[in-house]
């Protein structure tokens, strides 16, 4: 069953999955009894702070759900309206790696080197192709070496079930 309109799809015997972007995270609250986890995509790019306190970790504590939530890294603002810079997700990477958050949030990065789906030949023609960009891009703080920024995520696991709902957010339209 998919219902685009409702950004809903449902697999016979396999859960549903519920997909709303960051304009429309609001509309999460109210469905916590049948999220078992949530992935958030490209979240250094949205406001994770509101999205996170207000809506979707109050939702999953009706099943002690999981949340995966992944970015690439933004030096800039995320749109939060305090206009704060790092983005929250920046501060919640820190704090995994200052150990301030408890054990099961877990922060792992690497380059688009490291992508095993990405063919090492494609990134340094794509790097070529737009070097003056990218060094540009780079000497402001904004890519690695290779060009690109890191991508990072960090996960926060609590009882995942296989065949409950789950929400997948992202900034795209």
């Amino acid at each position: 069953y998919l219902n685009n309109s409702d950004r809903v799809m449902r697999l016979e015997g396999q859960g549903t999955l519920y997909v709303r972007s960051s304009e429309s995270i609001a509309t999460v609250r109210g469905i916590g009894k049948r999220l078992a986890g949530v992935v958030i995509n490209e979240a250094a790019h949205l406001d994770l702070e509101y999205a996170w306190r207000d809506v979707i970790r109050p939702a999953l504590m009706d099943n002690k759900g999981w949340a995966i939530i992944m970015s690439t890294t933004n030096m800039g603002l995320d749109g939060n309206l305090t206009q704060r810079v790092p983005s929250y997700f920046n501060v919640l990477c820190t704090e995994i790696q200052a150990g301030k958050r408890k054990d099961d949030w877990v922060e792992f990065s690497g380059t688009s080197f490291d992508n095993p789906i990405l063919d090492p030949s494609e990134i340094q023609a794509l790097i070529d192709e737009d070097y003056q960009k990218g060094r540009e891009d780079a000497d402001n703080g904004g890519l690695d070496d290779d060009g690109f920024s890191d991508y990072e995520v960090e996960v926060e696991l609590n009882s995942p079930d296989a065949n409950g709902d789950s929400v997948v957010e992202s900034d795209e339209t």
